[in-house]
């Protein structure tokens, strides 16, 4: 039987962390598209079909990336689409994103990945996540706080 491929889209301004995380996700889960900015997101989720978004919370701004991911979920257009944000803000920032999950319309996304986890360790648990299925018809997310 063929392994199922999906299409994953990263959006995140380092180049250097798509880089040496591409190749991992690519081995396990199928094509890799990236996003550098909330816009080019935008024009790659009009042109085609996505089945998970990466997103880093920030981009342009300290908070854009949560902002989007409100935006995005809130336009109903994408809101079957599971978001997993993935960062190290919580270090960076001394923010505790751990503790807003619980707050309604903080982060409409399905959990937060910690940017220092190993890439291969974050597509194999994404990989479990689009395998299981739970999520296709979920309009809403359920939150939580994933370390692989």
């Amino acid at each position: 039987m063929a392994r199922r491929q999906w299409q994953i889209l990263i959006v995140d301004n380092d180049a250097d962390y798509v880089a040496s995380s591409k190749p991992f996700l690519e081995a396990k889960l199928g094509r890799v598209l990236w996003a550098k900015s909330e816009q080019q997101a935008e024009r790659i989720l009009a042109k085609g079909e996505i089945d998970l978004i990466l997103l880093e919370v920030v981009l342009t701004e300290p908070d854009s990336g949560l902002r989007w991911c409100r935006e995005l979920k809130a336009s109903g257009r994408f809101d079957t689409v599971p978001i997993f944000i993935l960062t190290s803000v919580d270090e960076r920032f001394g923010l505790d994103l751990k503790s807003k999950l619980n707050e309604v319309g903080y982060c409409p996304a399905q959990g937060f990945l910690d940017k220092s986890t190993q890439p291969a360790e974050i597509a194999i648990h994404l990989e479990k996540f689009l395998r299981s299925g739970r999520w296709r018809f979920r309009k809403k997310a359920s939150y939580r706080y994933l370390r692989c």
